[in-house]
């Protein structure tokens, strides 16, 4: 009988435990999980050699933001370092990439395929508020 007792008892704990866990994930991460941001943002993006226009874009922090980006010219790769994200754009095409702007801060965009020789030089900024 209190052997049945300690394991209900353990059983007990180790659910509530369980739950406990699942409660402590922060906000903003349970909700990139589930897919939940009230807000979209979307962009038109041109790159040509050797730029993005626009070349900065500012969100609030949360925001999940839609770039829509059309090479002018030749193929490009836009990355935003730090948010591990990024999408090749094929001349003449347009192409999405979506992204949820978190944390706040800066954020480089580049252009992550050699096209040109100023191809170092094409950069934008993402400021996420």
């Amino acid at each position: 009988m209190a052997r049945a007792r300690i394991l209900i008892l353990a059983l007990l704990v180790l659910a509530a435990l369980v739950l406990l866990g699942s409660a402590c994930v922060p906000v903003y991460k349970s909700s990139a999980a589930a897919g939940i941001y009230p807000i979209t943002k979307e962009y038109q993006i041109e790159a040509r050699q050797f730029d993005f226009t626009p070349n900065e874009i500012r969100v609030a922090a949360g925001t999940r933001v839609r770039l829509v980006v059309r090479s002018a010219d030749v193929d490009h790769r836009i990355a935003v370092a730090g948010l591990t994200a990024e999408k090749e754009t094929v001349q003449g095409r347009r192409q999405t990439l979506e992204l949820v702007a978190w944390p706040p801060g800066t954020y480089e965009m580049v252009c992550a395929v050699v096209c040109g020789t100023s191809h170092d030089r094409m950069r934008g900024t993402l400021i996420v508020e």
